[in-house]
């Protein structure tokens, strides 16, 4: 990580359209159109700690009419996450990210209609200048929204053009 003192917060608004697509009769697609917006929070290089960054999001989903589901889902769900990077040397980063949304049905289970919780613990490898190893476990923090623990393995390869 190259710390060029630079540690202003970086913000980001994204907004996303997902069209029905697929056939929901044959779980190949929701039958729903989703519509998205979201605000994102970085810092990258932390006053006098050049190691550890931080990021944070927020944002809200409509969901129209539609799906196999429909007369139990909310129209609105909201969601949020938040994590810590430490650049423990110039390749391996470690990192912890909280993440929650409302509940997307009106449900009496717990599975179904609480607000789930997951917290995400990761570890970044770059193992050549264009290609990064995530590796990573998650834990249901609030009971029965998730699934108990999973496990990741993503692969970032960066092309560029000269």
């Amino acid at each position: 990580m190259n710390n060029t003192g630079n540690s202003q917060i970086k913000s980001l608004i994204q907004m996303g359209v997902k069209l029905p697509t697929g056939n929901q009769d044959h779980l190949t697609g929701s039958g729903a159109t989703t519509l998205s917006t979201s605000i994102q929070l970085a810092q990258t290089h932390i006053a006098n700690a050049k190691d550890w960054s931080w990021h944070a999001s927020a944002g809200a989903l409509w969901i129209s009419g539609g799906g196999l589901l429909n007369s139990i889902k909310n129209d609105w769900v909201f969601y949020g996450s938040g994590g810590i990077n430490w650049q423990a040397t110039d390749n391996i980063a470690l990192k912890i990210q909280l993440e929650s949304h409302s509940a997307i049905y009106n449900s009496s289970t717990e599975e179904l209609g609480n607000t789930t919780g997951q917290l995400v613990i990761g570890l970044s490898a770059k193992i050549s200048p264009s290609t990064v190893v995530d590796v990573y476990f998650t834990e249901d923090v609030v009971l029965h929204s998730s699934p108990d623990i999973g496990i990741g393995l993503a692969i970032h390869r960066s092309i560029s053009r000269h």
